[in-house]
């Protein structure tokens, strides 16, 4: 049609990382209890870096997270049952089955996923990650 054209391909070739990105701005997080991180993930405008900076912490974030999930903000539950789905925790499936009768729409939504998404459960960075770490 009307664009020039190439010999080759061209597009975007997409590959995976074996480890999450640094998230920008996560550098406000160095130093600072897990529990605040945690925290933060009910600060609309911090909510995704805190995340993915603990999504990078790892399993040790996990307690800190499991409290999260009783939380008041609806935000920082919903964030913390998509933590449990990255890093996998017997440990909160009794509160996660609670949050399914949550009185957020959101958290519930984020609760069920994460109680029945086996998808997510084997193809996320921290899923792959935990297994090389356990091997």
């Amino acid at each position: 049609m009307g664009g020039p054209r190439y010999g080759f391909r061209v597009g975007k070739q997409r590959t995976q990382s074996p480890t999450p990105p640094i998230p920008f701005g996560s550098e406000r997080f160095d130093g600072m209890a897990i529990e605040d991180v945690v925290a933060s993930l009910g600060v609309p405008h911090l909510s995704r870096t805190a995340f993915w900076w603990l999504v990078w912490v790892g399993p040790s974030a996990t307690h800190a997270v499991r409290a999260g999930l009783g939380d008041e903000n609806a935000l920082v539950r919903k964030s913390c049952c998509e933590l449990v789905e990255h890093w996998p925790d017997p440990e909160a499936l009794t509160e996660l089955e609670a949050r399914l009768s949550d009185p957020d729409p959101e958290v519930r939504r984020a609760a069920a996923h994460t109680l029945t998404c086996e998808h997510c459960r084997d193809g996320t960075w921290a899923t792959k990650r935990l297994r090389l770490a356990l091997a």
